[in-house]
């Protein structure tokens, strides 16, 4: 079915013949009505002209038109701005039941099924590693942070409840023990843990150490705090399980001389003169 259609902005009456596409990327989004209404589909040089207003590139070919309502319809049209691939231009133009005139509603650039999109974006406080912080940055706490708890809680930690007690008030928030075993975890498994090229070398373990500060808390028994400066973990955590060649119960024995070979001549010792 065909109708004349009279531009909103030249005047000039035209033929057109609505064009329906249920595959074009505008009726994915739009609630179909039972069919788009003819003279508001018919508006496509009016729905290009507003699209190539906003656009810094010529605006594509018409991809199609599909419903939003009885008198509200969405053209479509090719996108051609540089990086925006497989995205399209959505016009939607409106007219009254009593009315032939049609006027444009929105204008957007939507991605299509093949658009080229960005990356989801990810927070920064999700995104930074160990190292990233610097002086200054600060990284806001997770909500409802599973490793920690709320200090008038019983934590599990005797060390730190024994503490608590003796204050009557402390810190706002302490390490539950899924915080302990996280915590525990990553430095079992970090470069102060058992299986690092330098534990399976070390004469012996950090646990029988003179220079390791034992950790309060539940953890003491398994971690403290290397404070030998020469060590390679100075002032770090470690595991009892660690080591180094720093350790403060090294003997180093000292290989034995070699014997001397042939005659050895002392030529300090002073010699007197031969009298005949």
């Amino acid at each position: 079915m065909s109708v004349n259609v009279v531009d909103s902005e030249s005047g000039v009456a035209s033929e057109v013949m609505p064009e329906v596409d249920p595959a074009t990327p505008a009726a994915v989004g739009g609630t179909t009505a039972s069919a788009p209404d003819v003279v508001a589909a018919g508006a496509v040089d009016l729905a290009r002209a507003a699209a190539a207003e906003v656009a810094a590139a010529p605006v594509g070919e018409h991809l199609g038109v599909s419903a939003e309502t009885d008198l509200v319809v969405t053209h479509s049209f090719a996108a051609r701005q540089p990086g925006y691939q497989g995205w399209y231009w959505a016009v939607t133009v409106v007219r009254t039941a009593e009315s032939d005139h049609v006027t444009v509603d929105e204008v957007v650039l939507l991605p299509g099924a093949t658009a080229l999109l960005a990356p989801a974006w990810v927070p920064w406080n999700e995104r930074i590693r160990p190292g990233d912080l610097s002086p200054g940055d600060l990284v806001e706490p997770v909500p409802d942070d599973p490793r920690l708890a709320p200090a008038y809680l019983l934590s599990d930690d005797p060390a730190a409840e024994e503490v608590a007690f003796e204050l009557g008030l402390g810190r706002v928030r302490v390490l539950s023990r899924d915080g302990r075993a996280d915590a525990a975890e990553r430095w079992h498994a970090g470069d102060g843990g058992p299986d690092t090229p330098m534990a399976r070398q070390a004469p012996a373990h950090c646990g029988t150490c003179g220079f390791l500060l034992a950790i309060a808390g539940s953890l003491r028994g398994a971690f403290g705090v290397c404070a030998n400066e020469v060590a390679p973990s100075d002032g770090r955590v470690v595991s009892v399980e660690h080591g180094c060649g720093a350790h403060s119960e090294v003997v180093v024995i000292a290989p034995p001389l070699a014997e001397p070979v042939g005659e050895v001549y002392d030529d300090g010792e002073e010699i007197s003169p031969r009298s005949d």
